[in-house]
């Protein structure tokens, strides 16, 4: 854990279908046939993801957003991230 960068650039794995469904969001893995369910603030984060913003720049525009503190953000975002990277949900794409 604590090992993604803050310029790493995460993208949804190429068999990852996510969808939103009653308020939240579902990630479906279609190679392992498991499925996610992520609340309000994990399918805002995914979003930043999928948009192709990096972790930094996720984190300074979701502390703007929720008018909170950026470490509290910052803590947020990686730890979901890593765990999306970790259930092969995200993929880490080069940094520019």
């Amino acid at each position: 854990m604590g090992m993604l960068a803050g310029n790493a650039v995460l993208v949804p794995a190429s068999d990852v279908h996510a969808r939103p469904f009653d308020g939240e969001l579902v990630v479906l893995d279609l190679k392992s046939n498991a499925y996610f369910g992520l609340d309000e603030i994990g399918a805002r984060i995914w979003s930043e993801f999928a948009q192709g913003f990096d972790i930094d720049t996720t984190v300074i525009r979701l502390a703007e957003e929720y008018d909170a503190p950026r470490s509290e953000i910052d803590a947020d975002v990686r730890e979901l991230a890593e765990k999306l990277v970790e259930a092969g949900l995200l993929v880490v794409q080069n940094a520019p």
